[in-house]
Formats: structure tokens, C-alpha cells, sequence
């Protein structure tokens, strides 16, 4: 769109239908969060049930019983961490995302829609590589949009191969929702140094200290 050549006209209804965008998806967004907070009440509250990490996956009947963002299930023999709040879909259909049982990476998986997209920071398998995303509603793989992605190392399925082989520690890093964790990963929460002792993606209600089986804490 060549906006130095248009007339005022034509810049005011660019202008109309940008507020007008932005308008639909601060409410969307607002709608999310209020949808989210109304259901994570009624699970602390105990009125519906909070699944335990890796539970069965049951197709919900409605909003009232539906998979939370990071909520983490097996269906089919695989593993599957929620990518949306209110979640009714299928695993493998819609709304999630496949995790490695023994903490390595998952494979990339073509997001069906923006609920479901890459987050910055999420880290993946693609094509015998580890990416590591560098934007928010990552929907691209690494091939088609390299800029999107940021190759952190090989990936090597021989067993045995470079066992002498160690990354150097970067240490504990401050702990964040919406991350792809590994086992094995130190973490910082409110002061405190955990392990990851299950892959998984964190999630605002599922903190280091009230998930005994997601995180342990070092001792000092």
C-alpha cells in the first residue's frame, strides 16, 4: 500500500478500519483473559477439576470442563501441552502441541491458527535441528521464514554419540509462563533455584512451588 501517494481520504479510512481492528482485538483479547481467569476460579475453587500433568486426554463437554492453556495430556500415545484457554479440541487436530516424553524437543507442528502459533522463546525439532522462536505468533516454520527462528544446534538421534560432550551451564534463568521446559533445567522463582524434573510448557498456574511434579528445589 502506497501510503505517501494517498490522498486524505484514502489515509482516513486507512486510519477508520486500523481503530477499528484494534478496537475488535483489545476485545478479544479482553474476552480471553476474563474467560481464562473465570475458569482458573473454578478450578481453584474446586468446582471443576484440575488435570494432572500427562492425564488421559477426555474430549470436554463444553467451556466448563475444557483444557486450559499448559495443561498437559496423552492422547494416542503421544504427549500434548494446551496452546489455548477453553480448549475442546482433539490433540493432534487443533489447539495443541506435541512434547517429547524424555525432555527433548518436540517436533514442529504447522499451527492451525493464531491460538495455537509459536511463542517467543518456544523451542522446537525441525528437519534434524533445534530452533529456538525469536517472535510471538510464530505460524512460519524455519525453512519459510528463517528470520523467525534461530538456530541453536544439530540434532543428533545416535545413541552414544558425544556423551563426553557438555554444553557449557548458563545457570538458572528467572522462570516464565508459556516457556518450553526440559528436564534437567534450573529455574528461578521468587528467590528460589527448582530442577525441571518433567518437559512440559509452563503456564501462569502452574508455579515451581505448587508443582512438586514439574519442579524440585535445589538445595544450597
Amino acid at each position: 500500500m502506497d501510503l505517501e501517494n494517498a490522498t486524505p481520504a484514502e489515509l482516513e479510512e486507512i486510519s477508520d478500519a486500523a481503530g477499528r481492528e484494534l478496537a475488535r482485538r483489545q476485545t478479544v483479547l479482553a474476552v480471553q483473559r476474563e474467560v481464562r481467569a473465570v475458569l482458573q476460579g473454578a478450578r481453584d475453587h474446586g468446582a471443576i477439576s484440575t488435570p494432572a500433568p500427562g492425564a488421559q486426554w477426555v474430549q470436554p463437554a463444553g467451556a466448563h470442563d475444557a483444557y486450559l492453556a499448559g495443561d498437559e495430556v496423552t492422547h494416542e500415545g503421544r504427549r500434548w501441552v494446551s496452546m489455548a484457554d477453553a480448549n475442546v479440541w482433539e490433540p493432534g487436530v487443533s489447539g495443541w502441541r506435541p512434547l517429547a516424553e524424555d525432555g527433548s524437543y518436540g517436533e514442529w507442528v504447522q499451527p492451525a491458527r493464531a491460538h495455537d502459533a509459536y511463542r517467543d522463546g518456544d523451542v522446537v525439532l525441525y528437519d534434524g535441528r533445534v530452533y529456538r522462536s525469536l517472535i510471538d505468533g510464530n505460524a512460519w516454520s524455519p525453512d519459510v521464514y528463517p528470520g523467525g527462528w534461530l538456530l541453536i544446534t544439530e540434532h543428533d538421534d545416535a545413541a552414544g554419540e558425544d556423551d563426553d560432550h557438555q554444553e557449557p551451564d548458563p545457570g538458572p534463568l528467572t522462570w516464565e509462563p508459556g516457556r518450553a521446559y526440559s528436564i534437567g533445567e534450573l529455574v528461578v522463582y521468587s528467590g528460589v533455584v527448582y530442577r525441571v524434573v518433567q518437559a512440559h510448557q509452563s503456564a501462569e498456574h502452574w508455579l515451581p512451588p505448587e508443582q512438586p511434579a514439574l519442579y524440585q528445589p535445589v538445595e544450597e
